[in-house]
Parts: structure tokens; C-alpha cells; sequence
């Protein structure tokens, strides 16, 4: 199978494709795109709430110390049991498979 890479035979279909303002009147505010069909897409110049989450992140610890070192002795020792049915279960609850 031959994969084509080049990007000028990737065209947006007329229902994808971006139709930019011709004023900023027309456009609402700045940051915004409108798409042919009416969708609407804001860019928010905003940034107090990335730094509060930046913050927090950071006055974290990087790591959690003292779990590393219980499952590094666990598997040192041999103690450490992979339960398979328990991550297939956690990956389906995170997932959007779950009823």
C-alpha cells in the first residue's frame, strides 16, 4: 500500500473548508475563524487560568517518593503481582467503552 504524503493533494472538503473575515467587524473578535457552513472558533488571549494550573503543577512534588520506593522494594522482593483483569477494568473505566 502506497501512502501519499504530498500535502497539495490534501484539499478540505467545501464543508471543512475556513472561510477567513474580510474585516474585523465581520469577524466578531479577534481570534475568530467562521467555517463555511457556521462553526465558529474563538482563540482566548486569556491566561490566568493556564497560570493558576501552572502554579499548581509546579508546587507539586515531582515525585511521589515515597510510592516508588514501596513498589520498587515490592518488585525487588517479588511481592509486586500484576493483576491483569484489575488494569483492563481501570483502562475501560477511563475510556469512553464503558455502558
Amino acid at each position: 500500500m502506497k501512502v501519499n504524503l504530498n500535502p497539495s493533494s490534501l484539499t478540505p472538503s467545501d464543508s471543512q473548508q475556513v472561510r477567513k473575515p474580510a474585516s474585523t467587524e465581520e469577524a466578531g473578535s479577534p481570534g475568530s475563524i467562521s467555517t463555511v457552513d457556521g462553526d465558529k472558533v474563538t482563540l482566548s488571549t486569556d491566561t490566568s487560568g493556564i497560570a493558576t494550573l501552572q502554579a499548581a503543577a509546579l508546587s507539586q512534588p515531582e515525585l511521589r517518593s515515597d510510592k516508588v520506593e514501596a513498589l520498587r522494594q515490592a518488585i525487588a522482593t517479588g511481592q509486586y503481582k500484576v493483576e491483569p483483569d484489575k488494569i483492563a477494568e481501570a483502562m475501560v473505566n477511563e475510556s469512553d467503552l464503558k455502558e
